[in-house]
């Protein structure tokens, strides 16, 4: 009978870029999309934006048309389809947002109109496709407006869940200082699936009545074919693994490993995989760093699968994350795979992954000398070195591994639908 509900039911999942691209949900969702489609009776995804290439396959639709819906329009008709919302002015009021505060003025309507557009296009979807009486799970990978736009159709299709992960960037106003209706995404949604217990704990504090909405939901990676190696010629080997954007501070990494090779005079080599806006200053930074005892590899970004090939072909004897904002970051979690020990900032999520016997946590405020205090701590000393490879390794196993985590995702959602009413509420 379980089996059957699952069967019965097909999965709507709305992504940003996914299954195109090669960075983007595909770091994470290549990983869970296999468990879905072998879970339910059809995946039919829905990105909103799209590139010439599909960059994963599998036994699932994609439907391209829904790109066209969330294409630049002109400030216009964006206003126009913004004004005409309630939501805009529930959101206006409730939050008690100021017309003269011109950015979240700007981002509420873009939001808002956004999510209209969305709402109009997906209820034209279901009736031409005669879905709604059909069984669905509708999915949304981020709790953005996306979400917002498909809530708004809850009365339309009777026999349907609505969920959302959420991440980081998605959820935490603190940081990013205004996000449009998180209270109606989470008072609408059947569920909102958190990728760390500080996400839960952040959301439960903010919205302590919709606690049942909530469950966590930790992402996971492959098991390795076989550890990393450690370096035996003298050479301390460190990754990082990241986008190349302000808040990951891959500048702080650069300067810090810098001053631990003079100030400990020792060879360093660090390898840095990732891309994005910063990545030309990171060069021209490396330019000047760079020193016969400090090598520096900036291949930019590479997907998982060759990120892994790396870790089980090179010895790699650290791994260090100083990002001011995350949740459980899946470099992290590959990287442990391999066994390699983790420096990282204590933000987010990131103290559910580390903690004394696997790395290090560090303030966001740590300053060179201490990052470059704590490289010489974990290597000086071979024996405790070893063991937070072989712990790091451990942790892994335990939280992280996908063949554990994806199959209790699936679980929870058959929880979901077998326990709630069907909508129409």
């Amino acid at each position: 009978m379980e089996k059957n509900l699952l069967k019965d039911t097909t999965v709507l999942l709305f992504t940003e870029l996914f299954p195109f691209g090669i960075n983007s949900e595909k770091v994470f969702l290549q990983h869970e999309i296999s468990y879905l489609v072998g879970a339910f009776k059809k995946v039919i995804i829905f990105p909103h934006l799209i590139e010439e290439e599909q960059t994963t396959s599998g036994n699932f639709i994609v439907v391209k048309k829904f790109e066209r819906c969330l294409r630049k329009r002109n400030k216009s008709i964006m206003l126009f389809y913004a004004l005409t919302q309630l939501l805009f002015y529930e959101e206006l009021f409730t939050k008690k947002i100021s017309f003269w505060n011109l950015p979240r003025i700007k981002r509420l309507t873009n939001y808002i109109a956004r999510s209209a557009l969305t709402k109009k296009w997906f209820q034209a979807y279901i009736s031409e496709n005669k879905l709604k009486h059909s069984n669905l799970l509708i999915y949304s990978y981020w709790n953005d407006e996306v979400i917002t736009g498909l809530l708004g159709c809850k009365f339309n299709v009777p026999n349907a869940y609505y969920i959302s992960r959420a991440h980081g960037h998605d959820l935490n106003e603190d940081y990013w200082g205004y996000i449009p209706c998180r209270g109606y995404n989470l008072a609408k949604l059947d569920r909102l699936f958190l990728v760390s217990n500080h996400a839960m704990e952040y959301v439960r504090v903010l919205y302590p009545g919709m606690k049942d909405k909530l469950a966590l939901s930790y992402l996971g990676v492959k098991p390795s074919a076989k550890p990393a190696a450690f370096s035996t010629d003298g050479i301390v080997r460190i990754v990082s693994c990241s986008s190349v954007v302000k808040v990951t501070s891959i500048d702080l990494v650069a300067n810090s490993l810098a001053r631990y090779a003079s100030q400990y005079h020792n060879k360093v080599e660090w390898i840095h995989f990732g891309d994005g806006l910063l990545m030309p200053e990171i060069r021209s930074l490396a330019d000047t760093l760079a020193t016969p005892s400090f090598k520096i590899n900036l291949p930019g970004f590479l997907p998982n699968e060759r990120i892994s090939q790396f870790y089980m072909d090179h010895p790699v004897d650290l791994f260090i994350h100083l990002s001011e904002s995350e949740g459980v970051p899946l470099a992290i979690q590959e990287a442990q795979a391999h066994g390699i020990p983790v420096i990282a900032t204590k933000v987010g999520g990131i103290p559910e992954i580390i903690n004394s016997e696997v790395g290090i946590l560090l303030p966001v405020s740590s300053t060179e000398d201490e990052i470059a205090d704590t490289i010489f701590y974990i290597t000086q000393e071979r024996e405790r070195f070893l063991l937070m490879r072989g712990k790091s390794f451990e942790n892994w196993s335990l939280l992280f591994d996908e063949k554990k985590n994806y199959p209790s995702f699936i679980n929870l959602l058959k929880e979901l639908l077998m326990n709630t009413p069907y909508n129409g509420h």
